[in-house]
């Protein structure tokens, strides 16, 4: 199958129909560009959120702990929080 788009001044593509939804993409969603080999593939970006709970741990997943310590170890580098 072959489909075209016209790039657009600010480097804007629309993603045919038929190929969003072989994706199951949505709108807003983010999508992911590889390159290689000289070819260019696209692929639905992955959110960290939608792979909650698909690995077992022996502690339950607590997403609002787990940015307070990314939020204050990105404080500590940056020297703020002193």
């Amino acid at each position: 199958m072959v489909l075209i788009s016209t790039l657009t001044q600010k480097g804007q593509v629309t993603i045919p129909l038929i190929i969003r939804q072989a994706l199951g993409l949505k709108p807003r969603e983010r999508v992911v560009f590889l390159k290689e080999d000289g070819r260019v593939y696209l692929k639905p970006a992955v959110n960290f959120l939608d792979l909650a709970g698909s690995i077992k741990t022996s502690r339950p997943f607590n997403i609002g702990a787990m940015r307070k310590s990314a939020k204050d170890l990105v404080g500590k580098r940056h020297g703020q929080g002193r």
